[in-house]
């Protein structure tokens, strides 16, 4: 679904998310003029929920911040009404390859959480070593394969949601006269 339209370098919601509650709730309780507010929460909605944000690369206890430190000078907080639209985007954008995948990130996410805080020092109550290097070795060696499973759902995610791999340098798209 796409939320945004952008035309002459400035974002509009579209119709067809006006036409959507969740979204036309926030874009209507803004009084502005411009629409500002109601711009921001959405593009606050977009980049919390988009598998396509640029913020999806932050990991989940992170993400939330930089998102509000960069559309609103690091003071937001966001209410129900917005927390209805995060949800409902969600919902409109789930399928079962994305939801899977999300639960593999939460998973990977668990996993580097694990390696951050081993300590190989640390003994439990009979005084052996919590953390056994070997045992660490092999699962720092699995790693990979989890990396390449992610990007394989990755891609699968995105073949559900009919997104095609770009072939330009930077995620770009080729001119008119370009094969793409």
């Amino acid at each position: 679904m796409q939320l945004f339209t952008i035309q002459n370098h400035y974002p509009y919601i579209s119709t067809e998310a006006l036409l959507i509650p969740a979204f036309s709730n926030l874009w209507n309780r803004d009084k502005t003029k411009d629409k500002s507010v109601a711009t921001k929460e959405l593009a606050y909605v977009y980049f919390m929920s988009d598998y396509k944000s640029i913020y999806n690369n932050y990991p989940s206890d992170m993400k939330e911040e930089a998102v509000v430190k960069d559309l609103f000078a690091g003071k937001y907080s966001a209410d129900k009404l917005v927390y209805e639209a995060i949800d409902k985007y969600q919902d409109l954008q789930d399928t079962f390859a994305t939801r899977f995948l999300k639960s593999a990130r939460g998973a990977a996410e668990k996993t580097m959480n694990y390696f951050d805080n081993i300590d190989y020092t640390e003994k439990d109550k009979k005084d052996n070593l919590v953390y056994k290097v070997k045992e660490v070795t092999q699962a720092l060696k699995d790693c990979g394969s989890i990396i390449e499973a992610l990007d394989k759902l990755v891609e699968r995610s995105n073949k559900e949601q009919g997104l095609k791999e770009s072939k330009q340098r930077g995620g770009g798209t080729g001119g008119f006269f370009e094969d793409k």
